[in-house]
């Protein structure tokens, strides 16, 4: 007996139309499609019009959170995995997230794409076995940071936030000395700062981890505008610390961009990441010297 191909169509699209669910938010669309991913969950992709016949296509970031939750951290080795399985799929992994930008003819393609690789990105559940040359990266940089032993008494902050003229900055770790010199409430202490300043000749290191992601170029410029934005403000002066992951993926003119914004930099290749808690402490040095 012949298989009845048409009937299997009709019952697949049967399906299809009842599993999709779609949920309007705000000025976007959740669609909830019947694909399961590796640690069981449905896969939930994200379409906003961004200008009428554009669309942004997205995870949400789900698929970074999710596996986050889960204990596994998205280290730079993941990373180029991720990003790479994103081009195969025609998408961009930024940020955490999946991302397609396209017109209305490529709009399923595009949904279809980004489902996929919110699927295939949970493989990382079932091979996790936590590695110690794995360990995120900001984990080293803060060990790194404690292994310093400057002439004088510090702390370290994490995600410390500096007010520019024109934007907020968020600093990954900040070495500040214990006299008490650190950030200053607003601009009318500036005076105080200077007092400060007179006190004691150190001032705060600030650390900041910068990968190249799928723009090495866009985000050279982005820790540029935070050096030009920080002029003028009671954090000018501040040493600044810049440690370039996978190395081997900027360009040289990305590169000498950031070397420009930065007091010291500390470029780290591929696969090299283990090595960053035994050369911070002289970065960290040679920013204050």
């Amino acid at each position: 007996m012949a298989t009845n191909c048409q009937f299997l169509k009709e019952t697949l699209f049967e399906f299809l139309g009842n599993a999709i669910n779609v949920t309007a938010i705000k000025d976007y669309c959740v669609l909830t499609l019947p694909q399961k991913t590796v640690d069981d969950r449905l896969v939930s992709v994200f379409v906003h019009e961004n200008i009428p016949g554009y669309f942004l296509v997205d995870d949400g970031g789900k698929t970074a959170a999710e596996l986050f939750a889960q204990g596994i951290h998205i280290t730079d080795v993941k990373m180029v995995g991720l990003e790479d399985l994103a081009e195969r799929y025609g998408a961009t992994f930024s940020e955490g997230t999946f991302r397609i930008g396209c017109r209305t003819e490529r709009l399923n393609d595009a949904i279809m794409s980004i489902s996929q690789c919110a699927t295939l990105a949970t493989w990382h559940v079932l091979a996790h076995k936590p590695r110690f040359e794995e360990e995120p990266v900001l984990h080293r940089i803060e060990k790194g940071m404690r292994a310093w032993h400057p002439p004088y008494e510090t702390e370290i902050r994490s995600r410390v936030r500096l007010l520019g003229k024109k934007a907020e900055h968020v600093i990954d770790f900040v070495s500040v000395p214990r006299n008490g010199y650190g950030p200053i409430a607003n601009e009318d202490d500036r005076k105080v700062e200077s007092v400060l300043r007179k006190m004691s000749p150190h001032l705060p290191i600030a650390v900041k981890l910068v990968r190249p992601s799928d723009n090495p170029l866009e985000q050279a410029r982005g820790y540029g505008f935070m050096a030009y934005d920080l002029k003028d403000t009671q954090y000018e002066f501040w040493p600044r610390v810049a440690v370039a992951t996978r190395a081997d993926d900027w360009t040289e003119n990305a590169l000498d961009l950031i070397r420009k914004s930065a007091t010291s930099v500390l470029a780290v290749e591929t696969g090299r990441e283990e090595t960053i808690e035994e050369q911070l402490p002289f970065y960290l040095t040679e920013a204050v010297s």
